[in-house]
């Protein structure tokens, strides 16, 4: 498994001993600015920190590597439902809007972002109550 974040965090998380354990190798990674070098995929609330703009320019980052067919992209995120979403994912939605420009989405917002990007979501795995969830995506067909 590779840690990959920004020198900063890799530095935090270095010396860490579950990760040592874990046997998680670090690697400094910008997904704005530098072409994925892996191909297999894990991101955690980390798309609803950034607009549907700045999630294309990570996909267009993350997509070069990605293998048709074989690499999966992997989510987990909140997955709000169309109406009626708990006070949870609506207070993180208002956060991330507010502090970084970014937004909790609703499935049929997934499935957009991810076709916007030639994606496309295989499964969602849910679970009722907070609005937790995964994503898993591959190239569309």
């Amino acid at each position: 498994m590779i840690l990959e974040d920004l020198p900063t965090v890799i530095d935090e998380v270095g010396g860490a001993q579950n990760l040592l354990a874990a046997k998680v190798n670090t690697q400094v990674f910008d997904f704005f600015n530098e072409v994925q070098p892996v191909q297999a995929y894990y991101f955690k609330n980390v798309l609803h920190d950034w607009s549907d703009e700045r999630a294309t320019a990570i996909f267009n980052n993350l997509k070069p590597a990605m293998k048709p067919g074989f690499s999966k992209i992997i989510m987990e995120e909140f997955i709000l439902p169309d109406q009626n979403a708990s006070s949870l994912p609506c207070t993180t939605d208002m956060t991330v809007m507010v502090f970084c420009s970014g937004l909790e989405r609703t499935r049929q917002r997934w499935e957009n972002l991810l076709a916007a990007n030639g994606l496309r979501a295989i499964k969602y795995w849910t679970r009722q109550g907070e609005g937790l969830g995964i994503i898993e995506a591959e190239f569309a067909e």
